[in-house]
């Protein structure tokens, strides 16, 4: 069964748990896909890229890959 993880808001201590548990998850040697579009306008993109990899990263979840407009994109985009 596939499982959803839902977080946002909070600092990382606030996250620390949820963080760890999607990190031991996700498929490590895939890309993990971020869409940070819910924040359009309130930060810079580049500020969302650097915290999630901040975030993720100390937890061996390298390949990010940030998608920041989903006008262009399809489900093949996803393969």
């Amino acid at each position: 069964m596939a499982k959803l993880f839902l977080s946002g808001g909070g600092d990382a201590k606030q996250t620390e748990e949820i963080d760890k548990e999607f990190a031991r998850q996700i498929n490590l040697s895939k890309p993990l896909l971020y869409i940070p579009i819910a924040l359009k306008g309130a930060i810079l993109y580049e500020s969302c890229f650097e915290w999630i990899n901040s975030t993720l990263n100390p937890l061996g979840v390298q390949n990010i890959i940030m998608w920041t407009d989903l006008s262009n994109k399809s489900i093949k985009d996803l393969d």
